[in-house]
């Protein structure tokens, strides 16, 4: 998932496994969606195949909320349940299946990632474009790719824990440390110019001390 230094970010590694599963079945379109744990609802991370690729950046950036979904809900819903992967060869006839983002799915196959028994989320590819429905080889490959891609993803997140902040979502102090090292070398390397800024939040105390720590946190976020 990452080398010293060359870590993909999560949205990468998501557009990779999203951008091969739909190739490899020579779908239009699809979406990843992960568990959130908070709250227990599947929401779309990235998408592949729209129209304007703006609206997919704005997703990927959060700035777009699209439809969540909780476990029943829907076929992303359903698979997040049960845990088994489910074909729709007509959505217009499919009782289940729920347009609510507009997406004009034809055929639909949808798979969980799933790591030890534990789903953490699902991958969706829609309209194989050969306007026919989705087949068992379809699912077959696209089943083994999902469960590779559910160990990538949960690597990447004990990843992202080891080296960033809970709260504030920042590098921590060690990484940061790594990583300046390896700037100052590279500097010196190639005889460049190299810039450190530091930041502080004054008297931060009393606004712990004045309004309580969930406001100081807040205050940091």
């Amino acid at each position: 998932v990452c080398l010293a230094g060359r870590a993909l970010t999560c949205i990468k590694l998501l557009h990779l496994i999203l951008d091969r599963a739909v190739d490899a079945v020579d779908a239009d379109s699809g979406s990843l969606m992960l568990l959130d744990e908070a709250t227990d609802l599947l929401s779309v991370r990235v998408v592949a195949g729209l129209d304007d690729p703006s609206v997919a950046r704005r997703i990927e950036a959060g700035e777009v909320q699209c439809a969540q979904f909780a476990r029943g809900d829907g076929v992303a819903g359903q698979v997040l349940a049960t845990g088994k992967p489910m074909r729709v060869d007509d959505t217009t006839e499919d009782e289940v299946f729920v347009d609510r983002e507009g997406c004009h799915a034809r055929t639909l196959l949808c798979l969980p990632l799933t790591v030890d028994g534990t789903v953490i989320g699902v991958l969706n590819v829609t309209n194989q474009s050969a306007e026919r429905a989705f087949d068992d080889d379809d699912l077959e490959l696209l089943e083994a790719m999902a469960s590779q891609a559910a160990i990538a993803i949960t690597r990447m997140r004990l990843y992202e824990m080891a080296i960033r902040d809970d709260l504030t979502g920042l590098l921590l102090r060690r990484y940061i440390m790594n990583r300046l090292r390896q700037e100052l070398r590279r500097a010196v390397r190639y005889d460049d110019d190299l810039t450190v800024m530091m930041c502080d939040i004054d008297k931060f105390k009393r606004v712990n001390d004045t309004y309580g720590h969930a406001a100081g946190d807040a205050v940091l976020v």
